[in-house]
């Protein structure tokens, strides 16, 4: 199974790779973000520049709907020296106006670090920056006046640059105003204009008039310093994280070093534990909080090991008592009938197999014991009448209640069942009616009741006792104890009320005995608590 220490380790650098990925993703998107937005804001800072660089341009270059004048020799005839006055100061004007536009262009791109294409709706280019970059640039589909879309484009060589798309028409042009047949305004010896209508303010637009429609423009700026500070700060975050994350493990690894020492100094001092340190106890004093829930349940523990030890002890100690007195008794039968082999007869016969019968009466217990204990023995429930069972059980033992003038009350309700294995129940009542019946003084009750499982008891079996100490209670159920200490008495060996808790427990049942006021003892049988698990008669741990 993995140790703690590493799965904290993977958990924390797993949490912690996840938070640092995060965080430098949001770090390098805000970042980005921010220098797109400061290209796109210096782009859009540049849309009424391309507008007023649209109004110097002649209107004849804006829409296809208006020719340039036409010249005297398109017409065939030979120019007049005012003519040729009007298109040399043309082409002067002109060229002045290219100059101009040329100049305006140059420093707009100087001092923006831009460039620009304008098309017309047929995708006919009318402007271009000198220096454009013409490659991966078209003429960009599905823009809406107004509003301008931003995106990448790659250049030449791989250059990278943003680029803005605006719709527009051009300032201050919708329809244009023409003039008709009017002569005034017009030069000496110009030609008469076309007799185009005039459109008159607040009323519909003629319809041969010349219509301007929206031109196209992109304008591209350099993006390369903004993906070289991108690429940078990439780098610096994977460094700085390549760096946090050395540095973190190191601090892992050192953190759970020290918050695992109490957890390591307490697993030494269990290692430490052995039969003869059971009355030891774990200080709380200078523990972490989650472990003292640890210390607490293991000193229970040593309390129940050491109750446990004791027991076995004194289970060793009564049991060579127990058998002392016959095999002492056994060994001087034997060396006497060797000694005086003429004198044998009956009676030593006699006693030597009550011996025999009494020691074989032991071991069976201690067999049924173990195998009630271990669960060796198959259980074939039934229901039982509880109240005929108590009075078959009773008979045996009726003579010598009544030799000894004890008053036996026996209430049992008819109906009272039980679901249960009779022969395990019987053997448990045996046990308990000859526990009565024996240590019971002349002249003391008896009193046998079912509860109908009030309070979860099944049934009672209370007795006057004397000379019996409160504490004694305990030990009742260990076996081979006696409260005679000297043991004289032969018929009993001080395994029925432990065969009789081990029996009920088998059963998913328990008995358990007090001492009330009166100086009575009351064995109550009732319904073991699933969730409580007691320890066996054996001291085991279960």
């Amino acid at each position: 199974m993995t140790s703690i220490r590493k799965r904290l380790v993977i958990w924390l650098l797993l949490g912690l790779s996840i938070m640092w990925v995060a965080a430098g993703a949001g770090v390098y998107y805000s970042v980005q973000q921010g220098e797109l937005a400061r290209l796109d804001a210096r782009l859009a800072k540049l849309d009424n520049s391309i507008r007023l660089v649209t109004n110097i341009l002649p209107r004849h270059m804006l829409s296809d709907d208006i020719k340039p004048p036409p010249k005297a020799s398109d017409r065939g005839e030979s120019p007049t020296r005012d003519q040729k006055s009007q298109l040399v100061e043309r082409a002067l004007r002109d060229d002045s106006r290219s100059r101009a536009l040329t100049e305006r262009l140059e420093n707009l791109s100087r001092e923006n670090g831009c460039q620009f294409h304008i098309w017309k709706p047929d995708g006919t280019t009318i402007l271009k920056s000198p220096n454009l970059d013409e490659t991966n640039i078209e003429k960009p589909d599905n823009l809406k006046p107004g509003s301008p879309s931003f995106f990448d484009i790659s250049g030449k060589n791989g250059k990278q640059m943003r680029a803005m798309a605006i719709m527009f028409r051009p300032k201050g042009f919708g329809f244009p105003r023409l003039r008709g047949n009017d002569p005034t305004g017009r030069r000496p010896g110009s030609p008469p204009p076309q007799n185009i209508p005039v459109r008159r303010p607040g009323g519909p637009p003629p319809q041969d008039a010349p219509r301007f429609h929206h031109l196209t423009a992109i304008v591209t700026t350099d993006a390369g310093p903004m993906h070289q500070t991108m690429a940078n700060l990439l780098l610096g975050i994977t460094g700085i994280g390549i760096l946090a994350g050395l540095g973190s493990v190191t601090l892992i690894q050192l953190a759970l070093k020290s918050g695992l020492k109490p957890l390591n100094t307490l697993g030494s001092k269990v290692a430490l534990i052995d039969a003869s340190s059971l009355d030891g106890r774990f200080s709380s004093k200078n523990m972490p909080r989650e472990l003292t829930p640890i210390c607490n349940h293991l000193n229970e523990l040593m309390e129940r090991l050491e109750e446990s030890f004791e027991r076995e002890k004194r289970f060793s100690s009564n049991l060579a008592h127990e058998l002392r007195t016959p095999i002492a008794e056994l060994r001087m039968m034997s060396e006497v009938a060797m000694r005086w082999p003429d004198q044998n007869n009956s009676d030593q016969a006699k006693e030597t197999l009550e011996i025999a019968e009494q020691m074989q009466a032991i071991i069976e217990s201690l067999l049924m014991l173990g195998r009630y204990e271990n669960r060796q023995t198959e259980i074939q429930p039934e229901s039982v009448d509880i109240s005929s069972l108590c009075r078959s059980c009773w008979k045996p033992f009726a003579a010598r209640a009544a030799e000894k003038k004890i008053r036996v009350n026996l209430d049992i309700p008819e109906t009272q069942t039980l679901e249960t294995d009779p022969k395990l129940l019987r053997l448990i009542l045996n046990n308990l009616f000859s526990n009565a019946s024996e240590y019971t003084p002349a002249g003391g009750v008896i009193d046998i009741t079912g509860e109908g499982e009030l309070n979860g008891i099944i049934l009672s079996v209370s007795n006057t006792v004397s000379d019996i100490e409160p504490e004694s209670i305990h030990h009742l159920f260990e076996r081979f104890w006696r409260q005679d200490d000297a043991r004289s008495d032969h018929n009993h060996s001080g395994l029925g009320l432990c065969l009789a808790r081990t029996c009920s427990r088998a059963l998913s049942l328990d008995i358990q005995a007090e001492l009330d006021q009166e100086n009575r003892i009351i064995f109550n049988l009732k319904r073991a608590d699933e969730e409580k698990k007691l320890p066996s008669s054996s001291g085991n741990i279960v």
